[in-house]
């Protein structure tokens, strides 16, 4: 029984690159050279995708004057899919002739799928494996390959928020000889909502009428993260990244200007969690004013949200197109329905420590021992022989959601990144330009 060409069998999507929509179908096939006829009881084809935390913290007892050094561990663990197919004719032995086959497969990824991240404490992968049992069902070998998913977000389709445009305000009083004056500085945007690649207009109308300079005013596209470990629960919130920057010149006393600049979101494919419960992301605009002599600056930030489809009100005369088209899936966003918030909760799942992305899924579950599903597909065979297999439907198509407690004495930092979700527009489209300049403050 050549049991090594089907350790040497390959996994091949449809989709050369790997990546795509959550809702979108799956497909490929399992192609694998024997030189020998091979016996098997069945083929299991898993799909699996699931979110980890993971960091370790040291802390410092002591006891009776005697210092221990202890390591804590702080993990959380959520499934968000996790199907099997089996491939297998009647519940007898399989035998598979010499010569190349190709056993094909397909799986619609469920719409609450969040996207693909890989962060500082924890990551979000998805897994396709191939299981084959031989007659006895002792040997079992295996066969992986991991796929992305992105989970495209319209910003269209988000709840009203998203739509209203920011401001900031700042308002101070600098003493004098003649008594205190004031210094009012408004930031506005048009909107919380843009995608990569489009310009932010900023505008700015400021009235200085105290005798102090305003050296310069930054404005930081920023990104932040936060990860929820449920055992023990804690939040670990890493420094933020600054993604973009732009720079204003000095603003000089009694003087009244309103200025409009221009910051762009950076070429990049911003991950949408909402339906993950144990990682956050999310992008805030940073302004900071920064005063002359010894006066305090002045700092603020607002969350924006950063999605796949551009608000409809923003749109220009030309079609948007993503600075990374070429790293996005390629089935159309139109034919996929809008992706809802996945909300039901189950209980917490046992696992082992996260040690690398190669070893995501150490307890797999057991398989059964014959395929009870109909016959409704076919391998494929090449030019030198081969057998016609069926290929069964899904056995589970179940979605996990694990919600993370809050510490104790602590805000419940697991609001959704960037928000709900509705169903009531379409898609739009937005010229973009990219820009990936960057400055210090």
């Amino acid at each position: 029984m050549d049991l090594v060409g089907f350790k040497n069998a390959r996994l091949i999507f449809d989709e050369p690159r790997a990546i795509f929509y959550a809702g979108q179908m799956i497909s490929g096939h399992i192609e694998c050279v024997l030189n020998e006829p091979t016996n098997y009881a069945a083929i299991y084809v898993t799909y699996y995708g699931e979110g980890r935390v993971y960091w370790t913290e040291t802390e410092v007892n002591e006891s009776y004057g005697n210092r221990r050094s202890v390591e804590v561990e702080y993990k959380a663990k959520e499934e968000y899919f996790n199907a099997t197919q089996c491939i297998s004719v009647g519940n007898g032995p399989v035998s598979l002739s010499p010569g190349t086959h190709k056993i094909p497969f397909q799986y619609l990824i469920p719409e609450t799928a969040p996207s693909s991240f890989r962060g500082e404490r924890g990551e979000i992968s998805y897994t396709i494996r191939v299981y084959m049992d031989n007659n006895a069902g002792v040997d079992r070998i295996q066969i992986e390959k991991a796929f992305e998913v992105v989970a495209p977000l319209d910003l269209n389709k988000l709840g009203g928020d998203v739509k209203q445009p920011i401001n900031m305000e700042f308002e101070e009083c600098y003493g004098g000889c003649c008594g205190p004056y004031p210094l009012n500085i408004v930031v506005n945007l048009p909107a919380s909502g843009f995608c990569p690649g489009q310009i932010i207009p900023i505008t700015v109308v400021a009235r200085n009428e105290t005798q102090v300079e305003i050296k310069k005013i930054i404005f930081q596209l920023t990104k932040k993260e936060c990860y929820h470990s449920l055992e023990p629960p804690s939040d670990f919130v890493p420094p933020e990244e600054v993604l973009e920057t732009v720079k204003t010149g000095p603003i000089l006393s009694n003087t009244k200007r309103e200025l409009t600049y221009e910051l762009v979101v950076p070429a990049m494919i911003a991950p949408n969690l909402d339906n993950c419960s144990i990682i956050d992301v999310g992008y805030f605009l940073k302004v900071m004013i920064r005063m002359s002599g010894c006066y305090d600056d002045l700092e603020e930030e607002e969350e924006i949200c950063l999605g796949l489809v551009p608000l409809s009100s923003l749109i220009g005369d030309e079609p948007y197109i993503h600075p990374m088209q070429s790293d996005l899936p390629r089935a159309p966003l139109s034919s996929l329905g809008s992706i809802p918030v996945h909300t039901e909760t189950v209980q917490n799942m046992s696992y082992p420590p996260m040690e690398s992305s190669t070893t995501a899924y150490p307890n797999s579950a057991p398989y059964p021992t014959s395929c009870p599903y109909s016959p409704n597909s076919q391998i494929q065979t090449g030019q030198s022989g081969g057998e016609q297999i069926p290929l069964g439907t899904l056995r589970s198509n179940n979605i996990g959601f694990v919600i993370p407690p809050c510490a104790p004495n602590q805000p419940n930092y697991n609001s959704p990144y960037p928000g709900n979700i509705s169903n009531n527009q379409v898609n739009p489209t937005y010229p973009g330009i990219v820009s990936n300049n960057q400055g210090n403050p």
